[in-house]
């Protein structure tokens, strides 16, 4: 049956009720003798499944982003495939990157670490001035985040326009990661806007390296080379917005998951918002990402993670003790070193102004007297 402007919520069999969608024009199953799969109510009390099973075909009632549907419809694909599979949920921290408050990353790495919660970070690229101080003190961030149970991801570097120079990007990521390597710090994957899996340069040059990924929805899609085919990981999370599954779970200690799921966060605001988040993730059982394989492989690097055990080009990894000593700067880095550059550059222009002041008052002395006497005289 059609219905027009109704609020409908979407329930799972996980237990996951959302809040009422407004939608417009919907075609609802109103009735069926084939397998149902979830469940719709409406403004009025009707209900309705959201999807039917028969044999080999099967039909969902409308998929909306960001909604409850999205989990829904998971469910019906993992029916359809015969799946089977009971996923973990894991949590990923997103918008970490040398010129966000480090204070707060630290807090942040504390506070999971106290409440016994894993957790992965998603870290942006270094891959230009690699030797400055700023970019020494974003290694010391990370090296702190793994010493308090955390696992690192790369973050795709930002795209800008739709060009690309044929191996501009494989530099670039090479590079990114050595400079976690030569830190002793294991990216164990890629953090990418899900169209990466659908351009050929992102495809062979930024996500090839990396077995294992975390593909966020898209926010700005700039393509170089749009293509419909994809390439698989072994391991790829599929990914979830922390905050708005926070609002569906009602029983988040017993809800299974369909599949592998990150939990999304952005770096928290402040310390409310972080300790309340902690707060209800504690009932979860939330996962180690160190406990799946991962291989990344560059032509100069190789990381891989079996079994919890990090290696950094043949070398076992375990986070130094004196590590937890890093004194982690709350001032933007970048700034920092700036700061540095302004304070040398400063002297510089007043030695400049003293010695030219100087002069002057030579000139001005020597001007003085040759006028006294032309008048004297």
């Amino acid at each position: 049956m059609q219905i027009s402007d109704t609020a409908i919520s979407v329930r799972t069999k996980e237990a996951l009720q959302s809040e009422p969608l407004l939608l417009g024009k919907l075609q609802l199953i109103k009735q069926t003798s084939a397998e149902k799969i979830g469940e719709l109510t409406a403004d009025d009390g009707t209900k309705f499944p959201y999807a039917v099973r028969n044999n080999k075909l099967s039909y969902a009632s409308f998929l909306v982003k960001d909604s409850l549907s999205e989990f829904a419809l998971l469910e019906v694909l993992n029916d359809f495939y015969g799946a089977g599979k009971t996923g973990q949920p894991y949590v990923v921290i997103r918008d970490v990157n040398p010129f966000v408050d480090f204070g707060m990353v630290q807090k942040t790495a504390d506070a999971f670490n106290e409440a016994g919660i894993p957790f992965i970070v998603s870290a942006g690229p270094v891959f230009e001035n690699m030797n400055l101080k700023a970019a020494k003190n974003y290694a010391e961030l990370l090296q702190y985040v793994e010493t308090r149970g955390g696992s690192i991801v790369l973050n795709a570097p930002v795209v800008t326009f739709g060009e690309s120079k044929k191996g501009e990007l494989t530099d670039v990521m090479t590079t990114s990661v050595q400079f976690f390597a030569q830190n002793e710090i294991a990216p164990l994957g890629i953090s990418a806007e899900a169209y990466w899996q659908t351009d050929k340069v992102y495809q062979k040059e930024g996500l090839a390296p990396f077995s294992s990924a975390i593909l966020f929805p898209n926010q700005n899609i700039i393509y170089t080379d749009e293509t419909k085919e994809t390439n698989a990981f072994t391991s790829a999370l599929f990914y979830l917005d922390g905050k708005r599954y926070e609002k569906w779970a009602q029983a988040a200690n017993e809800t299974p998951f369909n599949m592998d799921t990150a939990l999304g966060f952005s770096l928290f605001k402040n310390e409310k918002e972080l300790r309340e988040t902690v707060s209800w993730l504690r009932q979860m059982p939330i996962q180690d990402y160190t406990n799946l394989p991962h291989t990344v492989q560059t032509e100069k690097d190789t990381i891989t993670a079996q079994n919890g055990f990090l290696s950094v080009n043949g070398k076992e990894i375990t986070p130094a003790d004196h590590f937890l000593n890093v004194k982690v700067k709350k001032n933007q880095p970048q700034e920092a070193s700036l700061n540095e550059f302004f304070s040398v550059q400063s002297k510089v222009l007043t030695v400049i102004i003293c010695v030219t002041l100087f002069i002057f008052v030579i000139l001005f002395v020597i001007g003085y007297r040759a006028y006294r006497k032309k008048y004297v005289k």
